[in-house]
């Protein structure tokens, strides 16, 4: 199947929304910061203008009281969501909530606010450092594992999995080639 794509990130903001909602590109990308931006067009326009979310560097959206995570948490309600990051939990388990709510599909283990989640599974060490109740990091690593692919830090240091290929042609229009090669 031939894709085409479009830049959001690179235009001023009327043509951005004009991309994300009247554009035709199968694949339209953007920056973490604009996510808030996009939230409030689709409350606005009352329409999700694609079929499923990518984020990339999903560790950014990891702040569950943050405009990124309260807009990506509003948007998983409403289509998928798929998460991508080499730093999914930077913070240690407490930064699981917003993945792990997304990845799977709001289970009853991330059932509540953030807030609730965080009393439930952790002790507060100090104004601002929150420590994993007994038993809770290894759940809470198992129920992410129910829900998506994770590599440790050991398992890495161990070797990493062999890489799997998936081939997915498609077409590149001019304008798009010449921005992705001058990349290289």
């Amino acid at each position: 199947e031939n894709l085409t794509f479009d830049l959001a990130h690179d235009e001023e903001p009327k043509q951005r929304e004009w991309l994300w909602f009247e554009g035709d590109a199968d694949i339209v990308t953007s920056t973490p910061d604009m996510f808030p931006k996009f939230l409030e067009q689709i409350v606005d326009r009352g329409t999700i203008p694609f079929d499923r979310i990518v984020i990339d560097e999903s560790h950014l959206f990891n702040n569950p009281t943050g405009k990124r995570g309260l807009s990506l948490l509003a948007i998983a309600e409403r289509v998928p969501v798929w998460l991508l990051s080499g730093t999914p939990t930077p913070n240690g388990a407490i930064d699981a909530f917003v993945p792990g709510r997304i990845a799977s599909n709001g289970a009853a283990f991330w059932e509540g606010d953030f807030h609730a989640w965080r009393n439930r599974h952790f002790e507060k060490v100090s104004k601002f450092v929150w420590r994993p109740k007994s038993g809770s990091d290894a759940e809470i690593r198992n129920k992410l594992a129910k829900c998506g692919t994770s590599v440790s830090l050991d398992a890495v240091e161990s070797g990493v999995p062999s890489a799997v290929y998936l081939e997915h042609p498609f077409a590149w229009g001019d304008y798009h080639r010449q921005r992705i090669e001058h990349l290289f």
